[in-house]
């Protein structure tokens, strides 16, 4: 078989889910899990709090998450040390959560918690290429993950394992249904996608053709 590999080089990045104490940072949480976005700021002293989802107030001090939020009653407020829980992610909640506080009659700086809600089933798509000289079939694969979150990929067909997100490879109408797999992993999770590909014979294709032909003479 003939292989080439259209990406070059594999995206070995770590998965990034930064649990600061304090200031700005990031998380990074799949669809479906709940997260807990703590400002890690003692309660003492504190008058006043507000938590924003971008520009839209999410939770106060005193009466906590109101009704008319963006999440419904996905999200709850904890009075105690502030922090809010969302559960079940969407896709669509990745933002920024901006909490601010009041320190007496004084502002505090305020702490922004970007939230990315991520999906780990990548997206597999082929095209097949159909060689009229030798018959074979040129497979090209694309692996994805929709979302900017830092992963590896893998594809594999047969024994073989390519770190790749991008696979040209070539098989013949004798090897079958050819299965390729895509890996996208992290430290914490890995989720596969399958795609079957089968090679037809040019003969195939050509009396199929001749058929057509055929009846459009008959009529």
């Amino acid at each position: 078989y003939y292989i080439s590999h259209l990406g070059s080089f594999s995206r070995e990045r770590r998965w990034l889910e930064l649990e600061a104490s304090g200031g700005n940072r990031v998380i990074n949480k799949k669809v479906g899990d709940s997260v807990e976005l703590s400002p890690n700021v003692s309660p003492e002293g504190i008058t006043d709090v507000h938590w924003k989802y971008g520009s839209t107030v999410v939770a106060y001090k005193e009466t906590g998450v109101p009704k008319n939020n963006p999440f419904q009653d996905r999200l709850e407020f904890n009075k105690n040390n502030f922090s809010l829980t969302l559960r079940n992610l969407k896709i669509q909640d990745s933002g920024d959560f901006i909490f601010t506080s009041d320190l007496g009659d004084k502002q505090r700086p305020a702490i922004i918690i970007t939230l990315k809600a991520v999906t780990t089933k990548p997206i597999l798509t082929s095209k097949v290429l159909h060689s009229t000289v030798n018959g074979s079939c040129t497979v090209l694969l694309d692996c994805n993950l929709t979302s900017d979150i830092n992963v590896s990929y893998s594809v594999t067909v047969g024994n073989q394992t390519h770190r790749v997100s991008s696979l040209q490879y070539t098989i013949r109408p004798e090897d079958g249904a050819t299965t390729f797999t895509c890996r996208v992993s992290n430290p914490v999770s890995e989720m596969p996608a399958f795609k079957t590909v089968t090679c037809k014979p040019a003969n195939d294709q050509i009396n199929f053709h001749s058929i057509i032909i055929l009846v459009l003479l008959i009529f």
